[in-house]
């Protein structure tokens, strides 16, 4: 059999007592490097998923405040045109000439 080859020659047997745990190192070695790079490969997904995070909440005040500053200047206008319309209604001979005058600039202004 083959086992009694490899115990009859020598040189054969003190090769494998001598280098018996070169088998065990080696592969503790490349689980090692493996481990290594996989928590590279970690490292580089969580920053990376950290920065699209970052992107997406910047995108998504932007948006929203876009959103808020249109939707405010919206209401300022309309605001300012049912101040216009109010006035227009007011009867300018109720006014003075000093009033009418103020009323007339600041909304010219305006």
């Amino acid at each position: 059999s083959h086992t009694s080859i490899l115990e009859a020659d020598l040189d054969l047997k003190f090769i494998l007592t001598c280098y018996d745990g070169d088998l065990f190192q080696g592969y503790a070695k490349i689980v090692d490097i493996f481990d290594q790079e996989l928590l590279t490969m970690i490292n580089d997904a969580v920053r990376d998923n950290r920065i699209i995070f970052i992107f997406y909440i910047v995108l998504l005040l932007v948006v929203f405040y876009r959103g808020m500053f249109r939707q405010v200047m919206h209401r300022c206008q309309e605001e300012s045109r049912r101040a216009r319309e109010f006035v227009a209604r007011v009867p300018a001979y109720l006014l003075s000439e000093p009033e009418n005058l103020a009323i007339k600039s600041y909304f010219a202004d305006h």
